[in-house]
């Protein structure tokens, strides 16, 4: 059963937690947010809550609200249903900012380790989208990784020359080549999917239909690097 301390919590978050929780309260993690609820992994489980009204009202901007990735005190109700009383200091937060003078910063997850930026070797790919995805990250001090997907589909010297396009875009990050068909540079991949780390992963805007899918798909592809880092580091 998975625990706090496998989420990344430490005697920093547990000190934060401390000063802002009631004596009722108990610590979770937000891990998905829906309109007007939240999931959130807290004692060995998931379960929703809402926002309490106290900390929708004494939220200067909608920033200051919970988003995926939050550590966040919770309380839970009589009635079973939880309520998420604060908000714990962020280490980092990726901000979508959009254009126009009144338009207001978009908090997309917090508490981020590893940006995953994945770009396909098809129609998918776009040096500049690579761009802004990697100033994203520098600008929430977020470390970027490039994933350089569907590897199967060009020649040895087309992929030599795209991994150098986005290293040239990325200088620093880690650029990983990955097939999914052909199951190369999964255990790569991998390594970065380590126990209190937490990885986000961006791509392309979908229709809601196809980012369900993507994010299938992308939950699979996670779960079978990870499981062959894993018995690599073990074998």
């Amino acid at each position: 059963m998975p625990t706090l301390e496998d989420f990344g919590w430490n005697r920093k978050l547990q000190d934060a937690f401390s000063s802002l929780a009631r004596r009722d309260g108990v610590p979770g993690r937000v891990v998905a947010v829906h309109r007007e609820l939240l999931s959130v992994f807290s004692e060995g489980r998931e379960a929703l809550a809402a926002v309490d009204g106290r900390l929708i009202r004494g939220a200067a901007e909608r920033p200051d609200l919970p988003v995926v990735g939050d550590w966040v005190v919770l309380r839970r109700g009589d009635g079973g249903r939880a309520a998420v009383e604060a908000v714990l200091p962020r280490r980092s937060v990726l901000i979508r900012r959009s254009a126009g003078e009144r338009a207001r910063p978009q908090p997309l997850v917090a508490n981020v380790d590893v940006l995953v930026v994945a770009m396909g070797l098809d129609a998918d790919w776009s040096v500049r989208r690579l761009e802004r995805y990697v100033a994203l990250a520098e600008a929430s001090g977020v470390e970027p990784a490039v994933l350089v997907t569907k590897a199967d589909l060009v020649g040895d010297a087309e992929l030599s020359r795209r991994l150098a396009d986005a290293r040239a875009t990325a200088p620093g990050a880690a650029v990983l080549p990955v097939s999914a068909v052909r199951g190369a540079g999964l255990e790569g991949f991998g390594a970065y999917l380590e126990r209190r780390r937490t990885c986000a992963h961006l791509s392309r805007r979908l229709d809601p239909r196809k980012a369900r899918e993507e994010r299938d798909r992308w939950k699979n592809i996670a779960t079978e690097a990870w499981e062959r880092s894993r018995r690599k580091r073990q074998g």
